[in-house]
């Protein structure tokens, strides 16, 4: 009886069986909805602005001055190098005396440099500047000693970080210096400048 009932049903069974296999197949290749797809994939507009700031290449401005082809104000790429503003200048000079500048320092926002010509004794800028504060992004262990608490140990562990880990960002970078602790920074925040 079985038999005979699929024989004559068989034709609506097949139909039946593909309508099934059909939808399931809909179901699994269907194309993907933006509701369907998880938050992570969408990307905020906010944050993709940011980015495309980011990739932007930021400036610095630069002041080079004596034995340089062209002197002036020049404007350079944030991670340039003394060699590159020298460069931008024309180059040196016939007279120029190469061996008094840093070529592999980096530049930054408003930095002078000056090069010195042959016999010219090159005068090393004051690192208090800026009302007298000293611009630790720029000073030797010995006017770091200037500093109220700061003997030679701390001095010299700050120029290594500074040279292990770039210049500080902010006066409050000083304190991921080792030996720099909260009291110290107290002392010492009104008489330091990363400028």
């Amino acid at each position: 009886m079985r038999r005979k009932y699929l024989q004559e049903h068989k034709k609506w069974l097949l139909i039946i069986i593909a309508s099934i296999i059909f939808c399931l197949g809909l179901l699994v290749y269907r194309p993907v909805q933006d509701d369907d797809l998880p938050e992570e994939l969408f990307i905020d507009e906010k944050e993709s602005e940011t980015n495309r700031e980011e990739d932007i290449t930021h400036t610095i401005i630069v002041d080079i001055k004596g034995a340089v082809m062209n002197p002036g104000v020049y404007e350079v790429v944030n991670d340039a190098r003394v060699v590159d503003g020298i460069q931008m200048a024309g180059g040196f000079k016939e007279k120029a005396d190469e061996s008094q500048i840093n070529l592999a320092q980096k530049l930054v926002d408003e930095m002078v440099i000056f090069v010195p010509e042959e016999g010219e004794v090159l005068i090393e800028q004051s690192f208090k500047e800026n009302g007298g504060k000293i611009n630790i992004n720029r000073t030797d262990v010995e006017d770091l000693q200037q500093l109220s608490g700061i003997g030679p140990s701390k001095a010299k562990a700050i120029v290594d970080y500074r040279d292990q880990n770039g210049e500080f960002k902010n006066i409050e970078s000083i304190l991921d210096v080792a030996g720099i602790g909260e009291g110290t920074f107290s002392k010492i925040q009104d008489e330091i400048t990363v400028r």
